[in-house]
């Protein structure tokens, strides 16, 4: 269903998917030279790793869930490849604790909404903070581009929102523990209990139940 495009090097697939602006596209480069993440921050994104961004059009379901069909699905294809990956919300994939992929979904409004799902994976590759983050390991980057399509694929066309929150509950290693989130610049602290039906982190805090829209997990 995606279609695929594939460049020597971007400055960003999701800048260039946006450009591109069409529903239905894998686009695929070597590198990144001006790769980034959640809030801007920088992504590294060097020969030999994994950098893809997919579109599409109408969403099965609100909006806020395609966080959580995201990380399940790049969990799902980095499994794939015989590893134990894991979920830290809302969407790191970790292998042993350490993060091997990372997310960054962006939209753009034009006759509809575009939806950029942009996907970086540690594979060939070694990152500078190899001892923070983890490697797929020598794998053929054009499988692991396949698994990450057929796995989107089957979780967009198919949308079961009760299952999607059981599924990512047990795969996210947050999910029961006392964390501290950041956001909008002020700190919250408590345990993570759960996930709402719209794809939110619910945090019980001291001073009752809060409903975590977004933010960063500053401490596990």
């Amino acid at each position: 269903m995606f279609r695929r495009i594939v460049y020597d090097s971007l400055d960003s697939t999701n800048d260039e998917a946006k450009r591109l602006g069409r529903a239905g596209l894998c686009v695929v480069a070597n590198e990144q030279v001006s790769g980034r993440g959640r809030f801007e921050r920088s992504w590294e994104s060097g020969l030999g790793g994994v950098y893809v961004s997919l579109t599409w059009g109408v969403l099965p379901c609100t909006p806020s869930l395609l966080a959580i069909i995201s990380a399940l699905a790049v969990r799902e294809a980095v499994a794939s490849f015989g590893v134990d990956a894991a979920i830290k919300w809302p969407n790191d994939v970790l292998i042993d604790g350490r993060k091997v992929a990372g997310i960054l979904i962006e939209s753009v409004q034009g006759e509809g909404v575009l939806y950029v799902i942009g996907v970086g994976i540690n594979t060939n590759n070694v990152p500078s903070d190899s001892l923070q983050a983890a490697t797929l390991g020598s794998v053929d980057n054009g499988a692991v581009v396949e698994a990450l399509c057929s796995a989107f694929e089957k979780r967009l066309l198919d949308v079961h929102v009760e299952n999607l929150i059981e599924e990512y509950t047990t795969h996210c290693v947050t999910i029961g523990n006392e964390i501290t989130v950041e956001d909008a610049g002020e700190r919250h602290s408590g345990k993570a209990s759960g996930i709402t039906p719209q794809g939110y982190l619910i945090l019980e805090t001291a001073s009752g139940a809060r409903v975590m829209q977004d933010g960063t997990l500053v401490s596990r």
